[in-house]
């Protein structure tokens, strides 16, 4: 059950790495109660165009003011210099700043968690499974990250793309009616050539691959245009059968947005219902 709220505290603009000169920066919301704290790195989304560290503030709210502190960051995106992987490589460094700084933020390096939502799952699922893989590692000098390795204990994503390839395909009638390719724009080529590279880029190849991830939540509309239900449907089976926990929460009649764009405490939104089996998952993963 879901704890009792409490005030919590706010740092904003925390610069969590510098990569290619770009100042990475996030807000830490530590709860009031001295720590150190479980904290969660909170990944908004953004079709990988935009980054709005405030992207996930109502649930980074939430979580603080009843124990879990969250880290909410900003990336680089398509339109600033975060095509693939930079985006994904900034995530890490989020991860092992977290990790690296814990100590001096009241935070417990023991008990991180991440979560995601949209091109934010992406990335958060992505990071989880490849940070120590090409061509991820290798970006960048070894001072580009604190070299702290997360102990990375729980993992909350909402309607993500975990196959690229799938949801490449699933959205040309979409581009050819004249949407943005930001599928394109963010990889930096078509599928057809470069089917590796999409390999690298999806969370679901990593598994295929035999790696693991500690316990997963994962949430998605079943009425989602944007990214198809069935790139959850398929990761959660594929997680499954890599014996990881899952906890699926599909939303009935929910489209795509609403796990950012739902207040928690509107009874009528689809995040009401949800926020106390997040908690009661984040809380139970993230415990001593």
């Amino acid at each position: 059950m879901s704890a009792r709220p409490v005030p919590s505290r706010l740092t904003q603009a925390i610069q969590y790495a510098v990569h290619d000169g770009v100042s990475l920066q996030g807000d830490l919301y530590l709860p009031a109660k001295p720590g150190p704290h479980p904290v969660v790195v909170a990944t908004p989304g953004g079709a990988w165009r935009m980054a709005n560290r405030t992207g996930l503030k109502h649930w980074c709210e939430y979580l603080a003011s009843r124990g879990i502190a969250a880290f909410a960051i900003e990336y680089r995106t398509s339109k600033s210099g975060g095509a693939f992987p930079r985006a994904a490589l900034d995530v890490i460094a989020a991860l092992e700043f977290v990790a690296g700084s814990a100590g001096s933020l009241g935070l417990d390096a023991a008990r991180v968690g991440l979560l995601g939502a949209s091109a934010g799952a992406h990335l958060a699922a992505l990071a989880a499974l490849a940070r120590h893989e090409a061509p991820f590692r290798s970006a960048y000098p070894a001072d580009a990250y604190s070299g702290v390795d997360p102990r990375l204990r729980a993992l909350v994503l909402a309607y993500g793309v975990y196959d690229l390839a799938t949801h490449w395909n699933a959205t040309r009638a979409e581009v050819a009616a004249g949407s943005e390719d930001v599928t394109l724009n963010f990889m930096g080529a078509p599928f057809e050539g470069a089917e590796a590279l999409y390999g690298s880029g999806s969370p679901i190849h990593y598994l295929a691959g035999g790696r693991t991830l500690p316990p997963v939540l994962l949430t998605w509309g079943d009425a989602d245009q944007l990214v198809r239900p069935e790139q959850s449907q398929a990761f959660a089976s594929e997680l499954i059968r890599a014996g990881v926990g899952v906890t699926q929460v599909p939303i009935v009649g929910a489209g795509h947005h609403w796990f950012s764009q739902h207040a928690i405490d509107d009874a009528g939104g689809f995040t009401a219902a949800l926020a106390p089996v997040v908690y009661d998952f984040l809380a139970g993963s993230l415990a001593r």
